[in-house]
C-alpha cells in the first residue's frame, strides 16, 4: 500500500499560499487547501498516474515528478511504497525561486 508523505516544505508552501488567498476570500482558501490535499488520491494509486519528469540541477539522484493542480505544481518522488511530496509551487512565480 502506498504511503504519501508531505514534507515540512510542502505543508509550509500550502499554508503560505492559503494565507495569501485568504486575504481576498477565506472560502477560496479553504477550497484551495481541499483541492491540494485531495490530489493525494492520485498518489495513493486510485488513478493510474505517473507525473511528468521534473529536472533538478541540485538532486539528480532523485527522480522528481510533478502533477499540476490549477496554478500549482506538486513536485514529488517515489521511493519504494512511499510518495514524498517535496513542494507545492505556484507556477505564476518566477521558476528560479523553485530551487530544488
Amino acid at each position: 500500500m502506498t504511503e504519501v508523505i508531505w514534507t515540512n516544505r510542502s505543508i509550509n508552501d500550502v499554508v503560505i499560499s492559503a494565507l495569501y488567498i485568504a486575504k481576498e476570500s477565506i472560502s477560496a482558501a479553504d477550497k484551495f487547501i481541499d483541492k491540494i490535499f485531495s490530489s493525494e488520491r492520485i498518489f495513493l494509486g486510485e488513478v493510474n498516474f505517473e507525473g511528468r519528469k521534473h529536472f533538478s540541477k541540485n538532486r539528480a539522484d532523485l527522480d522528481y515528478r510533478y502533477y499540476i493542480e490549477g496554478n500549482y505544481k506538486i513536485i514529488y518522488y517515489r521511493k519504494m511504497e512511499k510518495v514524498f511530496i517535496v513542494t507545492v509551487f505556484d507556477t505564476r512565480q518566477d521558476p528560479d525561486k523553485l530551487n530544488l
